[in-house]
């Protein structure tokens, strides 16, 4: 079974897909950028590859995903200290 995304973040056709990954030391998180379209059978795809009209997009999304997992960075830290302590 695949593991799902900690968290996704979505900007028109951009997003930013999370990745929560766990070691002894906590969790740490991966951002994975991708660009939907479709193909020539009009189906939807996936990629990494971005034109120069993505790139502020882009910047936004990232952004986000920075602020996110910042966030839940803070949360982890507080959970695993609060954990500890009892």
């Amino acid at each position: 079974m695949a593991t799902k995304p900690a968290h996704k973040i979505r900007i028109s056709n951009l997003s930013a897909v999370i990745w929560r990954n766990t070691s002894e030391k906590g969790n740490w998180y991966s951002i994975q950028l991708q660009r939907s379209y479709k193909n020539s059978d009009d189906e939807w795809r996936d990629t990494d590859l971005l034109g120069h009209d993505d790139l502020l997009t882009a910047a936004k999304v990232l952004d986000m995903a920075h602020t996110w997992t910042i966030q839940q960075l803070q949360a982890d830290r507080k959970a695993r200290n609060e954990a500890a302590a009892a």
